[in-house]
């Protein structure tokens, strides 16, 4: 019965000897204690503590780390649009008033107050003085008040000053310098650039909106056509979408201690760091997409008000496997009903706390992903929460066929009478009726093998509720994989057996119907078709291959797993008369605008138990071919789920190290929150939609930036999303990081 579940001695020793390394895992939150979501201006003194203002006041509150709660530490009768700490106190713009209050005082009273011509355009820090920008003049304040008027004809907007103690000033007309008691603009000379972006003449553009300097004296230009890099010599350099910033337009920036380097776009903010571009707008990142103002938090993290109140944005020093127990928690506490684990409903947008469980279209093949995350999870842990884990969602899978009453034909989903759940297409999905006796258990122990765990005393109860038909093709292909690698993985002979048994049911169902997936109508399911008579015509051409390899895998774990000869026999059947094998070797569809990323992940969990178990080399040199084949077209994804699946079967590199990386940005938050990039310059994009008719980029987009997917969604798309309703269950990130820890990949 199959090759044995355990480990080989090389993998395990791969396995033991990699460590695991740090990352920075980018995380974000929002503020709470504001009245409203008007969120003015905000300052960080240096002992961290947050000031903000807002349209009532000043709050104010400390954070430990980035989480913050904030409450009103200064009523004031104007709303409060400019602050800054500096280390002789808070100073506080409010209307025509300024006024300086100290940090560690308990006294409401400002120990200075000035009279100003109005709220300040910015405040900023010089030569232990406060100077106030002005659209026509920076006003200084303290001991002695000095106006210095702006340069003729241009309007302020921010200003900065060099190493040199100049002051560089951002306004409609340029950048502009002070040298001595003049005002000069900053000539930009026609510069010709050879490099990665060919050759062309640049002049940078005279709207300008922000400056900074950095320690070296390199003045970092806000502009509307990009971000301009200025030595103090006058050379420059102009950063532009080719180069990776997300849009032209930077409306205001900030240098932090970290060597991050953020810019605020008129949608989202981006950051420069270590050589990578990351954008951030959405729900998922920010509170709002229009922000005003963003200030250093300390450590590489940022707090940004936005028009939807304040957020912050910060890297936390994480490893891989702290995330995936972060991942495995959630899962286990709002993802797992009576064993089978899928997305979750949220009755209020983004709030966890109002989940419900999802009875889905596909809650075998979800859960079959899981019960393989927990499976290698056992493997290299040996941690018997996973195994029990395992054994309770392939328990519930085996369920999904036990309510049909169609011996080997397993329900999508199955929900129990009166149990509050949300269940997809409840009115026009394919819903029927069950009633069966489920054995209980006679003590307070849950039975894996009884539909439910609610642990009554009688021995026999009647169990009633509904099961969605028309079972996909995804389903048998999730079933399956489940089984073999729940098979080669647990070391429990009678859960072993079962699931070879489970196994055996399926297939037999197939051979008997002329491997088709027959419904209670007698009719083959919509996808749920592998029959010759069909695959082998112009009818089955567009899943001709697809599920040529799918029917294929079915027959070949069947046999790996049994060892019956009849499942054997109709493999090499399908292979011999009907050239299954070879109709493998053009599964993957390219046509554009058609590539279903749904087929591709059923292709790949097909390939690998089918490679685990052929041991014929005619047979693998097609196999391996066909799935060299798909890999490659894949390969620009950098998936972690394909690459992973590969490399467990196949010699030689599977990108790794790019998985690995995507695992990283993979966020914290697996809600589905709308996600927008079709805004941004920096992404190409593709002349063909996809086959849903939506915009799509030639390049892949990072899992931080896009909408939230399985591994089944089409990572090229541009918008994506949803309202945060919907809260994914993690499997799709916990089955490639332990399949890859099995393999010795990371």
């Amino acid at each position: 019965m199959g090759r044995g579940n355990f480990l080989s001695r090389q993998e395990k020793s791969r396995v033991n000897t990699l460590q695991p390394s740090v990352y920075l895992q980018d995380r974000r939150g929002a503020v709470a204690g504001l009245p409203d979501s008007s969120v003015r201006a905000v300052t960080v003194d240096s002992g961290g503590g947050v000031w903000v203002g807002a349209s009532s006041g000043v709050y104010a509150g400390t954070p430990d780390g980035y989480d913050l709660d904030l409450s009103l530490r200064l009523s004031l009768p104007d709303p409060v649009d400019a602050l800054l700490a500096t280390p002789d106190g808070l100073w506080v713009a409010s209307g025509s008033s300024l006024q300086l209050y100290r940090i560690g005082s308990t006294s409401p009273e400002p120990a200075r107050t000035f009279t100003v011509p109005a709220t300040p355009l910015q405040m900023i820090e010089r030569d232990s003085s406060l100077g106030l920008v002005y659209p026509d003049r920076l006003l200084r304040v303290g001991e002695e008040s000095e106006t210095i008027p702006g340069p003729d004809g241009v309007t302020l907007r921010r200003i900065a000053t060099n190493p040199q103690g100049r002051f560089l000033a951002a306004t409609d007309h340029g950048l502009w310098i002070r040298e001595g008691e003049e005002w000069a603009p900053v000539r930009w000379e026609e510069s010709a650039f050879v490099g990665d972006r060919g050759l062309f003449r640049c002049t940078p553009s005279p709207q300008v909106y922000d400056v900074a300097v950095d320690p070296h004296g390199h003045a970092w230009v806000a502009t509307d056509a990009g971000v301009i890099l200025r030595s103090g010599g006058g050379f420059f350099e102009v950063l532009l979408p080719e180069d990776g910033l997300p849009m032209h337009e930077v409306h205001s920036l900030l240098l932090d201690e970290a060597g991050s380097r953020w810019f605020v776009h008129p949608k989202g903010i981006s950051r420069l760091k270590d050589g990578e571009w990351r954008y951030f707008a959405g729900r998922r990142w920010l509170p709002g997409d229009t922000v005003s103002q963003i200030v250093s938090g300390g450590k590489g993290g940022v707090f940004a008000a936005t028009d939807a109140g304040l957020g912050w944005i910060a890297a936390e020093p994480m490893t891989l496997e702290e995330k995936a127990r972060r991942f495995e928690a959630r899962l286990r506490a709002r993802h797992v009903r009576s064993g089978f684990v899928s997305t979750s409903i949220l009755e209020t947008p983004g709030d966890v706390s109002t989940s419900i469980h999802e009875a889905s279209d596909n809650d075998g093949l979800w859960t079959s992903l899981y019960v393989a995350a927990e499976c290698f999870r056992y493997r290299v842990t040996g941690d018997p929460a996973a195994k029990a884990n395992a054994i309770e969602s392939m328990a519930a899978m085996e369920r999904l066929e036990r309510v049909t009453s169609i011996p080997g034909f397993p329900a999508r989903a199955l929900v129990l009478k009166d149990e509050r759940v949300w269940k997809s297409d409840p009115e026009t999905g394919e819903w029927h009726p069950f009633s069966v006796e489920s054995r209980k258990s006679k003590v307070q122990s849950r039975d894996p093998g009884s539909l439910t765990f609610d642990f009554r005393l009688s021995t026999f109860d009647r169990v009633e509720g509904e099961w969605k038909g028309d079972t996909s093709s995804d389903e048998l292909v999730g079933h399956f994989f489940a089984c073999a690698v729940f098979h080669d993985s647990i070391d429990d002979e009678a859960w072993r057996a079962r699931a070879a048994a489970y196994a055996g049911r399926l297939a037999d169902h197939l051979i008997q119907n002329d491997f088709n997936l027959i419904d209670l109508d007698g009719q083959h399911t919509r996808w749920g078709f592998y029959s010759p008579r069909i695959l082998n015509t112009p009818e089955g051409e567009h899943q001709r291959g697809l599920n040529s390899l799918e029917i294929l895998q079915h027959l070949k774990v069947a046999h790996a797993l049994t060892g019956e000869a009849r499942f054997g026999e109709a493999y090499h059947h399908l292979v011999h008369n009907h050239h299954y094998a070879l109709n493998t070797l053009r599964q993957k569809i390219t046509v554009p605008g058609h590539v279903n990323h749904s087929d591709d992940e059923l292709a790949f969990l097909s390939y690998y138990p089918l490679l685990r178990y052929e041991t014929d080399p005619a047979l693998l040199a097609i196999y391996r071919k066909s799935f060299r084949r798909s890999w490659e077209i894949e390969r620009p994804e950098r998936s972690p789920f394909l690459n992973f699946l590969y490399g467990g079967v196949m010699d030689g590199p599977c990108d790794a190290d790019l998985s690995r990386r995507a695992l990283e940005k993979i966020p914290l938050d697996i809600v589905h929150w709308r996600m927008e990039n079709s805004h941004r310059a920096d992404l190409p994009r593709e002349a063909t939609d996809d086959r849903f008719d939506r915009p799509q980029s030639t390049v892949a987009l990072s899992p931080a930036e896009r909408g939230m997917l399985k591994w089944n969604g089409n990572p090229y798309r541009l918008d994506d999303g949803s309202d945060g309703r919907v809260e994914e269950d993690g499997a799709f990130f916990l089955l490639p990081y332990w399949m890859g820890r099995a393999y010795g990949l990371i």
